[in-house]
Parts: structure tokens; sequence; C-alpha cells
């Protein structure tokens, strides 16, 4: 069995927050022979990251762990989409706000 990696990755505010209140459960990411190569059982450590001004938000992380994967190609997925579902290693998300 491989060992999981954590992915460190820079997300919209917005969606992190809606990962930690519970209401989005799944991430979607680029895929290829460049990208990451995710797996069941990884970490994603999330962290918010303002694009326009191309810095961080906070020093606010938040894990969640992958718990399916739809493949690049498959159920007609762009080659270079990957969907993940993903949940809190602890159990709920309700983290609250």
């Amino acid at each position: 069995m491989t060992e999981a990696t954590i992915h460190e990755l820079k997300i919209d505010p917005n969606r992190l927050e809606e990962i930690m209140r519970g209401s989005k459960r799944h991430e979607v990411r680029g895929a290829g022979s460049k990208k990451r190569e995710y797996k069941v059982g990884d970490t994603l450590r999330l962290r918010a990251f303002d694009r326009k001004k191309q810095v961080y938000t906070s020093r606010l992380t938040f894990d969640v762990e992958v718990t399916n994967i739809t493949q690049p190609g498959t159920y007609g997925l762009p080659r270079n989409i990957v969907v993940m579902s993903i949940a809190h290693p602890m159990g709920d998300f309700g983290v609250g706000f």
C-alpha cells in the first residue's frame, strides 16, 4: 500500500468557507503529466488565496481527506480535470462560522 500524500493547495476564500461549513464536499483540480497525482486517502491542505492580489488571505489551513476520485476522461470529464470527493478526517464538517 502506498503512503498518503499531503497536497498543499491554494483555494478561493469563498470555496474554503463552503468546505468548512460542509456545503461543498468535492474539489475539482487540473490533472495531467505536469499536475499532481491524487489518490484516495490523500490529504488536501487547503489555504485561502486571493488570486487577484496574489496573496494568502490568512494563515488558516483546513485539511480534508480524499474519499473518492472521478478520473480524468471518465463520465464525460475532460482529460485534464479530476473531481475528488472530500471529507473532514475528524468526521462531520460543520466547524461553525
